[in-house]
C-alpha cells in the first residue's frame, strides 16, 4: 500500500519513535490523553484530521499510526470520529477547511461559458442567492480550475478542439529513425454506417511511425475499440506480405497513452434479457482467466452512491469502520483498488441511477486504479450508460445477449447437457416452441425436470409423453 512520505514524515514527528511500543490502554491526564509510554494521543488525532482535511488521509497513515500508539487500526478511526463529533459540539471548526474540487456540474457551466471563469463565478453568486449551496469566492474557483482541469482542456474550451490539440503530447516528440517507435490509439470516428441493419460509429484503431508518420497499421470495428482490435493493427502493422506493407516491420518500442483499453483495464457492459445466460457466462470466463482477481458485488433494488462504496468496502476486506464523509471514502477505495489488478464485476447493474454510475467512473478514472469493471444487467444498464457520453465512451466493449434462434437451439441444446444428446431435434425444437423460447434459464428448469421425470420412468431419452409432463410442471403451453 502506498504512503505519501510527506504525510508519513509529518506524523511520524507527532508521535516520534514507534520501535519498541507496546500496547497498553489510554488514561486520562487532565485534559492530555497519553499513553503509559508518553506517547501523546490528542496530536496523532490532530495531525490526522488535518490531513483529512485536506483529503489526503488514507488507510497506510491511518494503520503508521496505529502501529505506533501500539492499538488497531479500528481504534484509531474511532477516535477519529469522536474528535470530529467532539469539535462539532463545541463549535469548534476545523483547522483545514474541505478543498473545493471541480465536479461534472462545474465542468458542463464551464463548457457552456467557454471556459470564463468570470462567468460561471457570476451564475455560482446567483444561484447561492437564489438558495442554492454556498458558492466559492472567484480566486478559489480560479485556483481549482487550474488545479483539476488540463490546460489543454482549458485551451479547448476557450478555442476549440484545435486550441486543445495543440497541447497534445501524441507525436510531439523528437524523430529519430523509421520503426524506432510507434504510438498508438484510436477514436470514434464522427459517422454513422449501417452495419446489418443498425446504425453504428465505427471505432479507428492506427499505429503510427513516430519518425515519418506514416500509419504503419490500422483497424477499423463497427463498435468500440478493444483487444481484438488493437491486435488487428499490430499484425497489420509488423507484416510486411501483401495485402500489407509498406511500411511496418519490427518496432524499437511502442507507445501508448496509457489508456485503460490498451492496458486490458477497460469498463465492459453484459446486457440483455433475463434468463439468457450473461452472468453465467461472465463467471465461466473468469474463473478460466483471473479466477484470483475477481471481486463480485451485487446490491438491492434502487442502490444508492453510499450502498455502493459500503458493499465494495466489506468486498475488498478493508479493515477498520467505514468513513463517515465520501472523499475519504473514496480516497480509501482507491486506496484498496490501487494494491494489485482486479476485475469488479457489478451484477443486476439495471438498478443502478446515473449517480452510481458516475461513481463508478471516477474510481475507474483514477490513475492509481488497477482494475476493470463488467456490467451486468438488462436493458435499462444498456439504455442509462448510452444515455450520458462521459460513461458510455469509457465502455469499450458492449456485449449484447439474445435468445436463440431455432438453429442455435438444435446445435447447442445436445451439447448442454447428456439428457439431450440423443434426443429428436423435432422433440427439441418441440420443446422450445412450447416453453424454452431460447432462453437458457427456462432450458434449465426444463433439463432438471427432464431429468427427473426419466430416472421415474427409467427411460433414458425424452419423448412427447415426458415432454407434456415437464410442461404442465413449469407452466409451458402443450400443443
Amino acid at each position: 500500500m502506498s504512503l505519501d512520505c510527506s504525510s508519513a514524515v509529518s506524523l511520524g514527528r507527532w508521535i516520534g519513535t514507534f520501535s519498541g511500543i507496546t500496547t497498553r490502554r489510554w488514561s486520562l491526564v487532565g485534559t492530555r490523553r497519553r499513553t503509559q509510554d508518553g506517547v501523546p494521543r490528542d496530536a496523532a488525532v490532530r495531525r490526522l484530521l488535518v490531513l483529512r482535511g485536506e483529503g489526503r488521509l488514507t488507510a497506510a497513515e491511518a494503520q503508521l499510526a496505529a502501529a505506533g500508539l501500539g492499538v488497531s487500526l479500528r481504534t484509531v478511526w474511532r477516535w477519529l470520529e469522536e474528535a470530529q463529533e467532539s469539535d462539532h459540539a463545541s463549535g469548534r471548526k476545523e483547522s483545514v477547511r474541505e478543498r473545493f474540487e471541480v465536479g461534472d456540474e462545474l465542468r458542463e457551466r464551464l463548457a457552456y461559458w467557454r471556459g470564463n471563469i468570470t462567468a460561471v463565478h457570476r451564475e455560482l453568486v446567483a444561484a447561492a442567492a437564489a438558495g442554492g449551496p454556498e458558492a466559492p469566492s472567484r480566486q478559489t474557483l480560479q485556483r481549482a480550475v487550474q488545479r483539476d482541469v488540463l490546460r489543454g482542456d482549458r485551451a479547448g474550451l476557450r478555442a476549440g478542439e484545435l486550441a486543445r490539440r495543440e497541447h497534445d503530447v501524441f507525436l510531439s516528440r523528437p524523430a529519430t529513425h523509421r520503426n524506432e517507435a510507434w504510438e498508438g490509439d484510436h477514436v470514434e470516428a464522427p459517422v454513422w454506417v449501417d452495419v446489418e441493419g443498425r446504425l453504428l460509429k465505427p471505432w479507428v484503431t492506427w499505429f503510427v511511425d513516430a519518425a515519418t508518420n506514416a500509419v504503419a497499421g490500422v483497424a477499423v470495428t463497427p463498435g468500440p475499440a478493444s483487444r481484438e482490435s488493437i491486435l488487428a493493427a499490430l499484425r497489420w502493422a509488423i507484416a510486411l506480405e501483401e495485402p500489407y506493407g509498406p511500411p511496418g516491420g519490427l518496432p524499437g518500442k511502442v507507445r501508448i497513452d496509457r489508456g485503460k483499453d490498451f492496458l486490458s483495464r477497460a469498463m465492459m457492459c453484459v446486457h440483455g434479457d433475463a434468463g439468457l445466460g450473461k452472468t453465467l457466462s461472465v463467471n465461466a470466463a473468469l474463473r478460466a482467466l483471473v479466477p484470483a482477481d475477481v471481486c463480485r458485488v451485487q446490491f438491492r433494488a434502487r442502490p444508492t452512491p453510499r450502498d455502493i462504496r459500503h458493499v465494495l468496502f466489506e468486498a475488498l476486506g478493508v479493515g477498520g469502520s467505514p468513513p463517515s464523509r465520501p472523499i475519504e471514502f473514496d480516497t480509501l477505495l482507491k486506496d484498496a483498488l490501487a494494491e494489485r489488478f482486479r476485475v469488479l464485476v457489478c451484477d443486476e447493474a439495471q438498478w443502478l441511477s446515473r449517480e452510481c454510475f458516475e461513481l463508478w467512473r471516477h474510481l475507474w478514472d483514477d490513475r492509481r486504479t488497477n482494475i476493470a469493471i463488467v456490467f451486468v444487467g438488462g436493458g435499462d444498464c444498456y439504455r442509462v450508460l448510452r444515455r450520458e457520453p462521459m460513461l458510455s465512451s469509457r465502455v469499450y466493449v458492449w456485449q449484447e445477449f439474445r435468445r436463440l434462434d431455432r438453429d442455435q437451439v438444435l446445435a447447442v441444446i445436445p451439447a448442454y447437457h447428456p439428457v439431450w444428446a440423443d434426443a429428436d431435434p423435432a422433440d427439441i425444437a418441440y420443446t422450445d416452441a412450447h416453453a424454452g423460447h431460447g432462453n437458457f434459464r427456462a432450458w434449465s428448469k426444463i433439463t432438471s425436470h427432464v431429468v427427473t421425470a426419466l430416472a421415474r420412468l427409467e427411460r433414458d431419452v425424452p419423448d412427447r409423453e415426458v415432454l407434456q409432463w415437464v410442461f404442465s410442471r413449469i407452466g409451458g403451453t402443450s400443443a
